[in-house]
């Protein structure tokens, strides 16, 4: 009778003995189920990726392209290329330059102006908006001839005037 006590013992496991041997498959369990929680719930903006991506491209070609057609131009020129850019003497224009902020997101329309070289950058244009406290949203689409001398005070204030 001691023996089929002794196999009985032998025979049954703790719940030790089975945490052990199986924990590792459990626990590969649990993160699959996760990972596919995740990806269920995320499945619009995983599928939405690409289009998202091939928009901003779109934005990045537009732009360029933008700015390659006639958006900046010198005064007194047809067309332009990016190689027409305001030039900077004394903290003040040193010719005169129109370009054509066209009526969209402010972001780009900021970018006009950078890219026209008004700016160094989006943050410089902030700065000057807040030496004569507008709002940087406030920016303005149209066509602006910006003249000789003229202060980035002074294209700030024209900018968001109208």
């Amino acid at each position: 009778m001691s023996e089929k006590q002794g196999g009985n013992a032998v025979n049954k496991r703790s719940f030790r003995d089975f945490h052990y041997d199986h924990s590792d498959i459990l626990l590969a369990v649990i993160i699959i189920l996760i990972a596919a929680i995740l990806i269920v719930w995320r499945i619009n903006v995983i599928i939405d990726y690409p289009k998202t991506l091939d928009a901003q491209q779109n934005v990045t070609q537009t732009t360029e392209q933008a700015t390659n057609t006639g958006n900046v131009s010198t005064s007194g020129s047809d067309s332009s290329s990016a190689k027409d850019k305001a030039t900077w003497a004394d903290n003040k224009l040193a010719a005169d330059l129109k370009i054509t902020i066209k009526k969209g997101d402010k972001d780009d329309m900021i970018q006009t102006l950078v890219t026209a070289g008004l700016f160094t950058s989006p943050v410089d244009y902030q700065n000057m908006c807040g030496k004569v406290n507008v709002k940087p949203n406030d920016i303005k689409a149209g066509t602006y001839t910006f003249r000789k001398n003229m202060t980035k005070t002074t294209i700030v204030k024209l900018v968001t005037s109208k």
